[in-house]
């Protein structure tokens, strides 16, 4: 059993024929070519031809009687239609046939909407790159918690880039093809042609493997912690004493070595407590990081905030809602449900710093 990838153009022809004929002769026949197709083992060889037909039609069904009406003229000399799209029909038998087509009657195969949809996705796909690289270049340092989402941010840059190269070159050898057929020359550089696909799948499996492998390291990069391995601010240092439910997790990255979250919560109450500490690859980094939290009111969970010292206090219009703290090379944030008493930020201040 053989599988192939279906993703063959009209103007790549000639590169699928070539790749067709090659699994025929080895014996591998498949009765429905589709995106992805398994062919089986056969123990004949197999004859794989190519002919062109615009399909018309107001509807589905009159498109789809049109194709076989087509097809039936194929099938009338034993050969098995298992492919009819984007005007192009593939047919296979077990004795050789000889096809001859007529390119006169061929020029509208590479007309209708397919040229202008790739045009259409080359625009929208540059146009998303730009967007996702600004964000990528205004994302704020918690957006890099993990190694894997690092990945995923690549791939998906890579998916943009692919998709414009593959759109682009659909929409230029799509008019290529179009000239050749009118000049009876229907031959595509197939040197070159084997270059792009080349190119284009190497940067798909790539993009694949970044975005996937980027998701599932992520997840497996995600892991729990023990206040002992370390140490973090609890409810009973401000003498809630009741029982609790602690959930952890902790993550590393290439930017964030380690990153901490934390949420305790009273099995019979209201309150708790939501800590989230990142810590960075220097002093210095942590320090040049610290004033930017004074912009992210969605880190800090209020609508501003007031910097003193090494301490930045979170409110939510007046009232202190969440206490950021920069120490050693870290920066800790703490969003309670209970008031900020003065004693609570004095407990605060003395467990980190």
């Amino acid at each position: 059993m053989k599988l192939m990838i279906m993703n063959y153009k009209p103007y790549e022809y000639e590169l699928l024929m070539e790749k067709l004929n090659k699994l025929g002769q080895q014996g591998y026949k498949t009765n429905e070519l589709e995106f992805i197709t398994f062919l089986k083992k056969v123990d004949y060889p197999v004859y794989y031809d190519i002919d062109f037909h615009k399909t018309v039609g107001s509807n589905k069904r009159e498109r789809q009687k049109d194709k076989d009406a087509f097809a039936q003229k194929y099938r009338q000399r034993g050969m098995q239609p298992i492919y009819a799209k984007n005007n192009m029909f593939v047919f296979t038998s077990k004795e050789p046939k000889e096809i001859s087509i007529n390119w006169k009657e061929k020029t509208d195969i590479t007309s209708g909407a397919f040229k202008w949809i790739s045009l259409l996705c080359f625009f929208i796909s540059v146009v998303a790159l730009a967007m996702f690289s600004q964000y990528l270049m205004t994302a704020t340092f918690d957006k890099f918690m993990s190694y894997g989402i690092s990945f995923v941010y690549i791939g998906v840059v890579l998916f943009f880039l692919t998709v414009a190269f593959r759109s682009y070159l659909h929409f230029h050898n799509t008019g290529t093809f179009y000239h050749k057929i009118k000049n009876q020359n229907p031959h595509m550089p197939l040197k070159a042609l084997k270059i792009e696909r080349i190119i284009y799948s190497i940067a798909a499996l790539l993009t694949a493997i970044l975005i996937f492998g980027g998701l599932i390291e992520d997840t497996l990069n995600q892991h729990s912690f023990d206040p002992q391995q370390h140490a973090i601010i609890q409810l009973s240092d401000f003498d809630i004493h009741k029982e609790t439910t602690l959930s952890t997790q902790a993550y590393s990255s290439f930017t964030l070595p380690h990153t901490y979250i934390s949420l305790e919560e009273v099995n019979d109450g209201n309150e708790a407590l939501y800590i989230k500490e990142f810590t960075f690859t220097s002093q210095e980094k942590a320090q040049e990081t610290f004033p930017q939290i004074l912009d992210m009111n969605q880190l800090y969970a209020g609508n501003r905030a007031e910097m003193k010292d090494s301490v930045i206090y979170g409110y939510y219009d007046d009232e202190l809602v969440s206490v950021v703290l920069l120490h050693d090379q870290s920066i800790t944030l703490i969003i309670p449900t209970f008031e900020l008493t003065t004693d609570y930020i004095n407990t605060i201040l003395q467990f980190y710093q």
